[in-house]
């Protein structure tokens, strides 16, 4: 495995022991923020005299070469993008690591991969917010609301999509606010130190389209597994709303109350009559899976001080897979909740607070009132 970092000083690494330590091949997901990360740098490079602008236009024409379904080699992404320079274009490509570091790309590209993934689940989650709105006031029909999973009082089964809905809807307030905590700039403070020259740290962020650039050099590489928690963290909340409304479903269909679409339900091998709401239980589980990426991550960044750590890299796997397990779950739930429908189910002991009301607006005091319709309903419920 090629190492950028390769000296007389470090010795000779044995191959399975660098491939334990990471692969190139896992940041896959990370390429395209690399590529505009490392675009960013050599227009600042330019600007500071490091590189001519020919050698600028270069890299960024190499940059754009690079193939879209590469599989990146090597011992992680950055190597693999500076090798691959060195390759194309000789000195011109050893020379763009100049003024940078591992630290802060590695942050830089985790937070442009959570800007981006921010905006599109929040985008979907708006659409799915909308369709849940839309499908509840189209199920008007009467049923239990329940407490301690007993009928509890009359409500309505559109009333059980809107509390999915208004659950998401804090969950986008959240990940908006966790949008502009993202939106910054860590290129240009190395390995968390900061360089003796006057970098235009501002210069990254207009390039990259971020508000502005992270001050301090260090918490720009320490802020790194802080940013990955506090996403995994919303991935959470969000996996949270997911969980919840499944369970209710699964519930309201044993309850004879909600009825699921063909595709929604599975069969049993032994027994013919079974429809099991297997849909709704995959995608329970999946929003537990979720949160053990959130876990993950927190327990990888316990009992570390400031400073750059490599455990740092092992929560990245956790950050992908639940990227991807929400982005699935909400295409999923964009096909369940257009095809729901529900069967009107009128419970008559759920009247007994309306029943207790009409006495207390007779006069009766509530907890007479109250008293009076228990001893009444003693043996129907």
């Amino acid at each position: 495995m090629k190492t950028v970092w390769s000296s007389k000083l470090h010795g000779k690494k044995e191959e399975n022991v660098l491939e334990f330590m990471g692969r190139a091949e896992d940041d896959l997901p990370l390429l395209k923020y690399e590529v505009a990360a490392t675009k960013a740098h050599a227009h600042v490079l330019c600007e500071m005299g490091f590189l001519s602008e020919e050698e600028a236009r270069a890299i960024e024409s190499a940059l754009d070469e690079l193939p879209s379904n590469v599989t990146p080699e090597g011992e992680d992404i950055h190597s693999f993008i500076e090798l691959y320079l060195t390759d194309k274009l000789g000195d011109t490509g050893k020379k763009i690591h100049a003024l940078r570091s591992r630290n802060d790309l590695i942050s830089m590209d985790i937070r442009l991969f959570v800007r981006d993934k921010l905006t599109s689940i929040l985008d979907s989650l708006d659409g799915l917010v909308k369709m849940l709105h839309d499908k509840a006031g189209s199920l008007m029909q009467e049923c239990p609301g329940f407490t301690h999973l007993q009928p509890a009082m009359p409500f309505t089964a559109g009333g059980y999509l809107e509390v999915f809905a208004e659950s998401l809807e804090d969950d986008v307030l959240l990940g908006k606010a966790l949008l502009r905590a993202v939106s910054k700039s860590t290129l240009g403070s190395g390995a968390g130190f900061g360089f003796p020259l006057d970098i235009p740290k501002e210069k990254y962020a207009k390039l990259l389209g971020l508000e502005g650039p992270v001050k301090s050099p260090l918490y720009a590489v320490v802020s790194r597994p802080k940013i990955e928690k506090l996403y995994l963290h919303w991935l959470s909340t969000v996996a949270d709303s997911i969980e919840k409304f499944c369970s209710t479903l699964i519930f309201l269909v044993h309850e004879r109350i909600f009825t699921l679409p063909e595709f929604a339900v599975t069969g049993s091998s032994i027994m013919p009559q079974k429809r099991n709401p297997d849909l709704y239980e995959v995608l329970r589980g999946k929003a537990k899976q979720v949160k053990g990426a959130f876990l993950t991550a927190y327990l990888i960044d316990t009992n570390l001080g400031v400073g750059y750590f490599r455990d740092f890299q092992e929560s990245k796997k956790a950050l992908f897979s639940a990227t991807e397990l929400i982005e699935l779950s909400i295409q999923m739930l964009e096909k369940l909740v257009p095809e729901l429908d529900a069967n009107e189910k009128k419970v008559p002991e759920t009247y007994a607070v309306y029943e207790a009301l009409e006495l207390v607006k007779q006069g009766v005091p509530w907890r007479d009132a109250y008293k009076r319709v228990a001893e009444r309903m003693k043996g129907k419920c």
